[in-house]
Formats: C-alpha cells, structure tokens, sequence
C-alpha cells in the first residue's frame, strides 16, 4: 500500500517537470488493457478458465457456462517494486542536476510502473455489463537517449462493455461449445514524451494537455470455449478456448475528446489472438484445483513466444458460502507469478505479483509489478 501510495505522489511530482523529446517513447511491453488480480496470481493463463466477474474480458464466451448472478465493484492499484526506492532517491537529489543524473543511472534499464483502476461489474445468466470509469497506466522507463532520460507513457482509458455467451451444438455431433461477444466502447487519451536528466531540475510543465493523443472508439471481442466431453465422475476435465480481440480494428475514430479539442487520435488496438488450455483437477477438502496454459497477444507487434507464454495454477477454496478465496502460483513471460484473494461476506481482497517482460529478446527486462484490489460482491 505504500509503494501505491508513493507511486501516485510520483506522478504529482514528475507532472511538474518539462518535456524535452517531442516524439514519443519506445515501450515495449503488451499493453493489457483490463486485467484481474486472480488471473495475474496464476500467470493471465485464464481464458479457457474464466470463471469470475473478469471473464467477460478474457474470454466472453464463459458466460455460456453456468455461473452466479452478482454485482462487482471494485478498486484496484498495482505498481512496480522500484517505484518506492526510486521516489525517495530522486526526492533526496532536490533540484542538482548531477545527482538526479547519477540516480536515473543507478535505475538505468528500470520500469517504474503505476496503474490504478476503478469499476462496477453486472453479471447474470448469460450476461455481464461492465462500467470502468478509470483504467490508468503510467510507466516510467529509464534509458539512454543523449544523456540519462525517463521514458513516459501514460494511458487513460474509460470503458463501457456489454458481452454476451450461450451454448451451441456442434452439428453432426451430441457435443456442444460455448460462445460469446463483448462488445465495447472504449475512451482513451495517450501521453508519451522522453526527458533527460537535465530537465527534472527544473519547474514547468511535463504533462502538457496540447500534446495528448485521444479519441474513442467501438469494437469487440469474440470467443470460443471448449469442454472436452468427460464421465460426470472423471477426474481430470479438460478445457479449450480461443479468442479474437478488438476484432474491427479501426482505431479511435469517434473524435470526442476531453483533454485536448485538437488531438490526433491514439494508435489504434492490433487485433489479436488468445489460445487457451485449461483441466480441472480432482477436488480435495476444500479446494477445486485447475491448472492452465495460454498463448496470448498473438499478432501484436511486440509478441514473441515468451512474450505470449502464460501458465498457471488456480487452487480456490470454499470453507462456507460467505467464506471462500484461491491460492495461485504461475508464469508470467517467464517470470514467477503468486496470488491470494479471500471473502468475507460481501467483502472480497485480492493481492497478487508478477513479472512483466518490458525489454527486447535482446535485451530482456523484468517489472515486478504487485497488485492489490479491494471490491464488494453482492
């Protein structure tokens, strides 16, 4: 919580600092643009498990399957682990130009990473109505350019989102598949700017609004879900899913625009592909284990088969209908993931870490990112 806290101040502290590159910033990382705290636990290898409020983003076809009517609101803050260390640093330098120089080179190669969400989840049969007033990422990245710079790249988006699963028979079979929609109407404003050390000494303005990229725009995901057909007393139950995100792929064409009257749009989504594979393992005492393995982002332009490769496990548990939560390790782009969530009655709290890939196959670099939400389920 105090790394989340110092993170936002961070951001208070940077907007007051001036830009000096006029292009934007390499960012190499897949952006994601809705994530859960259970997934993140088990590595985001969810979409063929996708069994909770969040299912509607990973894969829309899961509303198919039997689920629970509920209400979801929630709050979630994640940040990077060098955020608070980093922040008291460049604290200490005050306003000498040296040491600020000295300090972005102690954290040379560095992801310093915020990013705040806030939103309400309907779900019922076969369908989910999401309102996500607030989804913002910052990351400041420390790299080289002429001297020693931060990499800024902030993203805000506001979103509206209404998906859709039932169940078909395959034809010429006694079998069935799950599918669904979501559909989506997305709000987003974009900042990316370079600065070098030289400049953070300084007292002007870095976020300036004239120079944000935004716009809105419609699109879709669409999904299929597999259940391998097994005895009713089988062991291990095996799972299939593939999704198709932002399947338009038009770019922020709707010109509506809060922050700056004169902006180009952003870059526009990739249309990407998710393959999934999940099996549910036996149940014992008061846990329902699953693991599961995705190749995810396939197609956009910073996937390779690392950056694509999620895998998990997901041990949930129920001790009392007002008392149940999950346990979750995985991998995450090669890295270590772990995650626990818990709830009380209407109260639910989820924590997790992971790694996220932000470098090149080059030159990989690890974020180590820790997440927190705190929601109310009805």
């Amino acid at each position: 919580m105090r790394q989340i806290a110092i993170a936002t101040v961070l951001i208070g502290v940077v907007s007051v600092l001036p830009s000096f590159a006029r292009a934007g910033a390499p960012n190499y990382a897949i952006h994601e643009d809705y994530q859960s705290m259970r997934a993140r636990g088990m590595g985001d290898a969810f979409t063929a498990v996708a069994d909770d409020d969040f299912g509607m983003f990973y894969n829309p076809a899961s509303l198919g399957r039997p689920h629970d009517t509920n209400v979801h609101l929630f709050l979630q803050a994640a940040a990077d682990s060098n955020i608070d260390p980093f922040y008291n640093a460049i604290k200490n330098d005050g306003s000498d130009p040296q040491s600020i120089d000295n300090t972005l080179n102690q954290y040379y190669g560095d992801d310093m990473y915020v990013r705040p969400a806030l939103g309400a989840i309907v779900t019922r049969k076969h369908w989910s109505l999401a309102i996500l007033p607030m989804d913002f990422s910052n990351n400041f990245d420390l790299h080289h350019s002429v001297a020693a710079s931060v990499y800024v790249n902030s993203t805000a988006d506001s979103t509206v989102a209404y998906a859709y699963g039932n169940r078909a028979r395959i034809p010429y079979t006694n079998q069935s598949i799950y599918w669904g929609f979501n559909l989506m109407f997305v709000h987003r404003a974009v900042y990316s700017d370079v600065i070098q050390s030289a400049q953070l000494a300084q007292n002007s303005n870095l976020f300036d609004l004239s120079r944000v990229n935004e716009g809105a725009t419609v699109d879709g995901d669409f999904g299929l879900l597999y259940d391998l057909p097994v005895a009713p007393d089988a062991k291990f139950k095996p799972a299939f899913s593939l999704v198709v995100r932002d399947v338009a792929d038009e770019g922020f064409f709707i010109p509506l625009r809060f922050f700056n009257k004169n902006a180009s749009a952003p870059s526009p989504y990739e249309r990407v592909m998710d393959l999934g594979s999940m099996v549910d393992l036996p149940h014992f005492w008061v846990f329902d284990p699953k693991v599961a393995l995705d190749m995810r982002d396939i197609g956009d332009s910073e996937w390779t088969p690392l950056k694509g490769l999620h895998a998990g496990a997901d041990f949930y548990w129920r001790m009392y209908h007002w008392w149940q939560g999950f346990w979750d390790v995985g991998i995450n782009q090669g890295y270590w993931t772990a995650g626990f969530g818990a709830q009380m009655s209407v109260f639910r709290l989820e924590l997790a870490s992971w790694g996220e890939e932000i470098g090149t196959t080059s030159a990989p670099v690890e974020s180590r990112r820790y997440g927190l939400e705190l929601s109310l389920n009805f």
